[in-house]
């Protein structure tokens, strides 16, 4: 996100269930939401408004019980359902684009984490559907 901000200003931009950072002041910037996910939807659809959105979804906001299949697991994240739902919070905003990143699977095998991310594309691919 240090590279978006080279580009978007800071508070057009919404980063929400961070836990990892290099400086306790960056936990009180504008638009940050850390640790949260779902409660800060409503008030992040208001702020964006009619402008179009992009999402990037890093999967290692969830926590590693339900995403273990990230390259640096990272505790007390999310739950699967409070990701979704906050997901489904956003159908009607004007969403441009989107990609989901930091999958990085421990095998081969079908795993937790595959699945997870499968139904993670879904929801986002639902949230497409639905721009408005």
């Amino acid at each position: 996100m240090a590279r978006v901000l080279d580009a978007v200003p800071r508070e057009r931009l919404f980063q929400l269930g961070i836990r990892s950072f290099t400086q306790a002041a960056e936990m009180s910037a504008p638009n940050m939401f850390p640790f949260e996910v779902l409660a800060p939807t409503k008030q992040v659809r208001s702020a964006i408004g009619g402008r179009p959105v992009y999402v990037t979804l890093d999967v290692d906001v969830l926590d590693p019980g339900a995403m273990p299949d990230v390259q640096t697991p990272e505790p007390g994240g999310c739950s699967y359902r409070d990701l979704a739902l906050s997901l489904a919070g956003l159908a009607g905003v004007r969403v441009v684009g989107c990609d989901l990143v930091e999958v990085c699977p421990r095998t081969m095998q079908p795993s937790l984490g595959a699945a997870t991310a499968a139904e993670l594309t879904r929801e986002l691919c639902l949230l497409l559907a639905s721009a408005e």
